[in-house]
């Protein structure tokens, strides 16, 4: 996964959550898993249930297919390992995903496609932001909501479900299909030379030519940030195959600045 770049990861996310209905999610997803029989089985004991099955996983690098871990594979797709249970699954047994959402036999009322449909949309509605100062692909709504606000604000939005969608199974939809966080911590996820190039670009009083001095100056930022993370991960990639190397890294995130005082202090020899 460390051979992916923000943008890269960015644009993975993009792809998968941009507007597609979950059945094609899924497909596309399941489309990124291959399935291998099992060479040998080794079963702990004599009634140990045997594992047909092996997993290969991939993820899209531009335009290319490349194979990563299990682990890399749900952290670039922002999924669950519960997720990767279920396509994983449907993948062996050759089946097609089917949205099982408000379809559920065991509530009291079954809820239409159509509410479903109402939930999805209200979700995405709100603004999302993608970390950009982290070495993981994590897609972000504001951080003074919560899934209780967002369900208020469903409800006002839509007062005639009042009394369908409560709101546990609000935050169980939203738990099952959405990988999304609250709040960024500038610690570590807001760039500031990021955040202030983009507050110029959208600026009402900056002309053309400020702007376009803007996003030059933002994309020579972001090349410089992907050769640094690029950097990092070769060298770690170093010192897991060789036993004679070490690297060590400091973190200067939540240093504090030495204060800048324009004045000049004569100092007197003693």
């Amino acid at each position: 996964m460390g051979n992916f770049s923000v943008e890269e990861k960015g644009s993975i996310i993009d792809n998968i959550y941009n507007g597609r209905p979950k059945n094609e999610k899924d497909t596309f997803l399941m489309g990124l898993i291959e399935r291998y029989d099992v060479a040998r089985h080794r079963p702990l004991t004599k009634n140990s249930k045997q594992n047909l099955s092996s997993f290969k996983y991939f993820a899209i690098k531009g335009t290319s297919r490349v194979e990563v871990c299990r682990n890399a594979y749900i952290s670039l797709h922002a999924i669950s390992s519960k997720v990767v249970q279920r396509l994983t699954k449907l993948v062996a047994t050759n089946q097609s995903p089917v949205d099982m959402r408000g379809k559920s036999q065991n509530r009291g009322n079954t809820l239409d496609a159509h509410i479903v449909i109402k939930i999805d949309d209200h979700i995405s509605s709100f603004p999302k932001k993608e970390s950009h100062y982290s070495s993981l692909p994590v897609t972000y709504l504001d951080s003074s909501l919560t899934v209780s606000k967002m369900h208020g604000l469903f409800i006002k939005k839509h007062p005639d479900l009042k009394g369908v969608i409560k709101y546990e199974y609000y935050l169980k939809h939203f738990n099952d299909n959405y990988g999304y966080r609250f709040g960024r911590w500038p610690q570590v996820d807001v760039c500031s030379t990021c955040e202030d190039l983009k507050t110029k670009i959208k600026s009402s009083t900056l002309n053309d030519v400020a702007k376009r001095a803007a996003v030059a100056e933002l994309l020579v930022h972001k090349r410089r940030a992907k050769k640094f993370y690029s950097k990092m991960e070769n060298v770690k990639n170093i010192c897991k195959e060789r036993n004679d190397v070490m690297a060590i890294a400091f973190d200067f995130m939540q240093n504090m600045p030495l204060p800048f005082i324009p004045v000049q202090r004569n100092v007197l020899s003693p």
